[in-house]
């Protein structure tokens, strides 16, 4: 008891010594031509180095009980609900978002640890309670003063986030309470302003509690719906995506992870799907690596809902998001119509049907030859997130399809596709015969198609840069060949 005792004296020394630092920023300035005081100058302890400290003392208070942390959360609390009950023009936005850290920091620490290998049996640290903890500071988290302040800086709605994240992962199944208030806050900020950390937060959602029950998953995904729909409205083309990846980023990295934690789910809301992957097809072609990479992850995902589990490098069976004997009929059929509903996107998605399948093969193709911004030749070796892997799981969703009596004509989309490229002259003239000639050999494996896929994206790449560069030193040459004739027209008329 008395190092719990002394464990929060030091915390609220912390708390102390940062209230004065504020006080003493905010003194009047000296009037000018006057010298300030030293005695006026208070040191200030850096926030860096505060949380270092206090990460120090929430890890010695969980290691005796953890009877210290709720005196800790309150003080914390009780310094946050006093900065947010000042007038929206009196709200100090850098120290409420130092108090969001504290909170990170308290929350982080309290994480029951897992047991070392070995060690299993053992008895756990203390569980401290953190679900009587959130109770107290949520009401706190939703102040007016706080929604007034999250409109107004991305970094302090991370931060928030960032609290709610570690209190779920800490209250597991028990937050389920709070998930309607929770989940109406996020729809309604990103409503207000389309900050990526409230994507990210609802994936975490998803991860966290879309298993927990019926109940849960049914209103995790009715607000998964609705801000999809505010991101489709926003975000409505190429270019308003490539002016926010981030959103891009982090709404595929949300979709995706519905496919691994709730696939049934997903698949069965169907135009929360179809508007999924229509969105898809610009945002694979915006000019931002990590956005494209979780488009292609995203794409990969979606497509094991149809297929059995892949085999990883070592040979091992990698757990598919239907359980560990991956597609079920029912699943695979979902996957074949979500492929062949019109993609309804003019320009970019002009292929042999205009289909979803068919524009994503398209992406896929143009990915790997350059044709637009890609980072996919850094991910052309096949692994999930790479255009050759999707283009793969397409063709045995293919193979798989026919079985079944289902026409899928993933071989014409991209027989199509390859024909309607730019021409260029490639090193090997014959490169997209081997191709289109091994597409439906059936014992072609996974690494020997990477590998064709890859050579000649290559020889294609390095050919059309190769014409491009060819055509811009034929306009450079006539443009200078008009100049002379022009100069030599003007001299013979003088």
């Amino acid at each position: 008891e008395e190092l719990d005792s002394r464990v929060v004296d030091l915390h609220n020394q912390l708390l102390e010594i940062r209230r004065e630092a504020k006080q003493s920023s905010s003194v009047s300035e000296a009037p000018p031509g006057t010298a300030a005081k030293d005695d006026d100058k208070k040191p200030a302890l850096c926030l860096d180095d505060e949380l270092e400290i206090l990460e120090g003392l929430v890890s010695v208070a969980v290691a005796k009980g953890g009877e210290a942390i709720p005196a800790m959360m309150e003080a914390v609390s009780v310094n946050l609900r006093t900065s947010l009950e000042n007038p929206p023009d009196a709200l100090d936005l850098a120290l409420v978002k130092s108090d969001l850290s504290r909170l990170n920091i308290i929350f982080r620490g309290i994480a029951p640890q897992r047991p070392e290998r070995g060690h299993e049996n053992a008895q756990s640290q203390p569980k401290v309670s953190a679900f009587q903890m959130l109770m107290r500071l949520w009401p706190v988290l939703g102040m007016p003063g706080m929604v007034h302040l999250l409109d107004k800086s991305i970094s302090l709605a991370e931060e928030w986030c960032s609290v709610v994240k570690y209190a779920v992962r800490n209250v597991k199944s028990d937050f389920e309470g709070f998930l309607e208030p929770v989940l109406g806050f996020l729809l309604n900020a990103y409503k207000r302003k389309r900050f990526p950390s409230w994507l990210y937060l609802l994936s975490i959602l998803v991860v966290e509690l879309a298993q927990a029950s019926l109940k849960a998953r049914e209103i995790i995904f009715q607000t998964v719906s609705a801000i999809s729909q505010e991101f489709f409205i926003a975000l409505p083309s190429q270019e308003a995506m490539n002016e926010n990846p981030d959103n891009v980023e982090d709404f595929y990295r949300m979709i995706t992870r519905c496919v691994s934690s709730a696939p049934v789910a997903l698949i069965s809301h169907k135009p929360l799907l179809s508007s999924s992957l229509r969105a898809s097809i610009p945002a694979v072609r915006i000019n931002e690596r990590n956005a494209q990479r979780t488009v292609y992850v995203f794409w990969a995902d979606f497509l094991s809902l149809g297929l059995p589990p892949r085999i990883s490098h070592d040979g091992r069976p990698v757990s598919s998001p239907l359980g560990p004997n991956g597609a079920t009929p029912e699943s695979r059929r979902c996957v074949s119509e979500a492929l062949m509903v019109p993609a309804d996107l003019p320009g970019i998605a002009e292929t042999v049907d205009g289909t979803i399948g068919s524009a994503i093969v398209k992406g896929c193709i143009e990915s790997l030859c350059g044709l637009f911004y890609c980072s996919t030749h850094y991910y052309d070796e096949g692994e999930r997130g790479s255009a050759s892997y999707v283009l793969w799981s397409l063709l045995r969703m293919q193979v798989l399809a026919q079985e079944e009596g289902v026409d899928l004509p993933v071989v014409t989309w991209i027989i199509t596709t390859l024909h309607a490229l730019p021409k260029v002259d490639v090193e090997t003239p014959d490169s997209y015969q081997l191709l289109i000639g091994r597409l439906t050999d059936a014992s072609v494996t996974h690494h020997s198609f990477v590998q064709r896929w890859s050579r000649f994206a290559r020889e294609y790449r390095r050919a059309h840069k190769k014409a491009a560069r060819a055509v811009e030193a034929a306009v450079v040459t006539a443009s200078a060949n008009r100049a002379a004739a022009s100069s030599s027209a003007a001299a013979q008329a003088c």
